[in-house]
């Protein structure tokens, strides 16, 4: 399944085309909710946003329960690149 997620996204072509998204606010299915014009690159990126702050939920209801899952599970992509990008700069007597 991952590989057929894969490689659909693979076919994307590389210029961001415009999607319409229609999006209720409500769980009842109103067919006269506003469309909004959004692109495809931001449907995805916010899609993969969402995912990391349900695995973040997933990572504290683990550890309440005494589960300690991996440091990385559940944190943003641009959180463990600055705390890289923060460690590799830190000066030598303050890095772990």
């Amino acid at each position: 399944m991952i590989t057929d997620v894969q490689r659909g996204l693979a076919e994307i072509p590389s210029t961001d085309r415009q999607v319409r998204v229609k999006m209720a606010a409500s769980q009842d299915a109103d067919t006269d909710a506003p469309l909004s014009t959004s692109t495809l690159c931001r449907e995805l990126e916010y899609l993969q946003t969402h995912t990391v702050h349900h695995y973040a939920l997933i990572a504290m209801i683990l550890r309440l329960q005494s589960v300690e899952p991996n440091a990385n599970f559940g944190v943003a992509p641009s959180t463990l690149q600055h705390r890289t990008i923060s460690a590799s700069s830190a000066p030598s007597s303050q890095r772990a």
